[in-house]
């Protein structure tokens, strides 16, 4: 019986996990996304907290306070630029059986701005 729950604890955080990463990489495509619209040329520049608030949007039943956001644009936020924005998050499992810390979830989402 106890390696019955210790397995079945196991399979919980591991699905978890993967639906916490597919949170933080869905949350990076799209704040990539909303900043290549918004660039210097559309007349409604994105910031970095805008595009910091699409990923905590879009990471549903992620704690914000365990969420990173860096965005960086190369050269400038212009045409022809690039924006890039990686996302981490720290992942800590709840089985008890599990004395490790938090895991770190990491995407990166890169594209070049459009306007």
């Amino acid at each position: 019986m106890l390696a019955f729950f210790g397995i079945t604890m196991g399979v919980m955080d591991f699905g978890r996990m993967v639906w916490s990463y597919a949170a933080v990489s869905n949350g990076a495509r799209e704040a990539t996304r909303y900043a290549i619209v918004h660039g210097s040329g559309s007349g409604n520049t994105a910031t970095v907290s805008q595009i910091q608030g699409i990923v905590t949007g879009k990471a549903v039943g992620l704690a914000p306070a365990n969420t990173t956001t860096t965005v960086t644009f190369s050269p400038d936020q212009s045409a022809g630029s690039t924006v890039t924005v990686a996302v981490s998050y720290s992942f800590y499992p709840i089985a008890p059986f599990v004395p490790i810390g938090p895991i770190t979830l990491k995407s990166t989402s890169k594209r070049v701005i459009y306007q």
